[in-house]
């Protein structure tokens, strides 16, 4: 009776809904509420769905927000794919405006695609200075457009540790397998203890399909490496390039676009504790300029 009841409880897993993905938006709860109004969730009975015409015309009535709906059944999965409306680009902006400095610098380069140029290399300017006007000669007001590049500079502080844990793979490792359904995980294969002092742990969990029929459960297989820890220390020039290199991402994370970093000189280095602290002075090529209302 064993093998009649198992084949029972699998015919009855296999009927439910047990997997929906949405993709193609940036509120996939919008087209999840849809979904439910239509009685298509996880638990949901497959033979109580409507086709996937009838599902993909419902969700393009309800959201008017989507242009094209695709619905997919495969097995106990649902994969709903919409494409939003491309929204109607705006009308070109004409309002007067000047270009104006955004941060102290040295002029290095003046693009003006529109409007004109009131600045020169090599010239020092301030916040709020006018760097392209849209205001022409003839006293046509224009939007004004360019880029204004500068030297522009940063103070920055940073600690870094002297010495740092490294953790390593020794080549030891222990391979389990388990079958997850939606609240049970049930080990299957590799029973071997892991006693690693240290250990780093790759997860990997996916479906099972058998000729063309997901099953409605996942395969995990869970790889446990015996890791090795020591301590690294890192020498005061070593140091110095990780703090340039540290300050450098951050101002390129911080600065605008195509920003070029071409200087960096230490102010001040110090061992304390455990830790180095730097102040570098960095010196860079960017892009100042920021519209102003005309």
């Amino acid at each position: 009776m064993a093998p009649f009841f198992f084949v029972f409880a699998l015919y009855m897993l296999s009927s439910f809904v047990w997997h929906v993905e949405i993709e193609g938006t940036d509120q996939p709860e919008v087209v999840m509420s849809v979904l439910r109004s239509m009685h298509i969730a996880k638990g949901s009975a497959l033979w109580n769905l409507l086709d996937q015409d009838s599902i993909q015309l419902a969700l393009l009535d309800k959201i008017p927000e989507i242009a094209w709906a695709g619905v997919r059944i495969e097995g106990t999965s649902i994969f709903v794919k919409v494409i939003p409306r491309t929204p109607l680009s705006k009308p070109p902006l004409t309002t007067p405006q000047n270009i104006v400095a955004s941060v102290p610098g040295v002029v290095s380069s003046v693009l003006a695609d529109a409007g004109l140029p009131m600045v020169k290399p090599g010239q020092f300017v301030t916040p709020g200075t006018v760097l392209i006007s849209g205001q022409l000669e003839s006293g046509k007001k224009i939007r004004a457009a360019g880029s204004v590049k500068a030297y522009v500079w940063y103070r920055s502080t940073v600690s870094l540790p002297v010495t740092t844990t490294v953790s390593t793979l020794t080549g030891e490792h222990v391979i389990r397998y388990a079958l997850v359904f939606p609240h049970l995980t049930l080990p299957i294969w590799g029973f071997a203890r892991a006693d690693f002092t240290h250990r780093q742990v790759q997860d990997v969990t996916e479906p099972i399909t058998i000729g063309g029929f997901t099953l409605p459960f996942l395969l995990r297989k869970e790889t446990i490496y015996q890791a090795s820890v020591h301590k690294l220390t890192e020498s005061p020039a070593q140091l110095l390039l990780n703090a340039k290199d540290l300050v450098a991402r951050d101002i390129s994370q911080k600065a605008p676009d195509h920003t070029q970093i071409v200087r960096q000189t230490v102010l001040q280095s110090q061992v304390r504790h455990g830790k180095l602290d730097v102040v570098i002075w960095s010196e860079a090529v960017e892009d100042i300029g920021k519209p102003a209302k005309l």
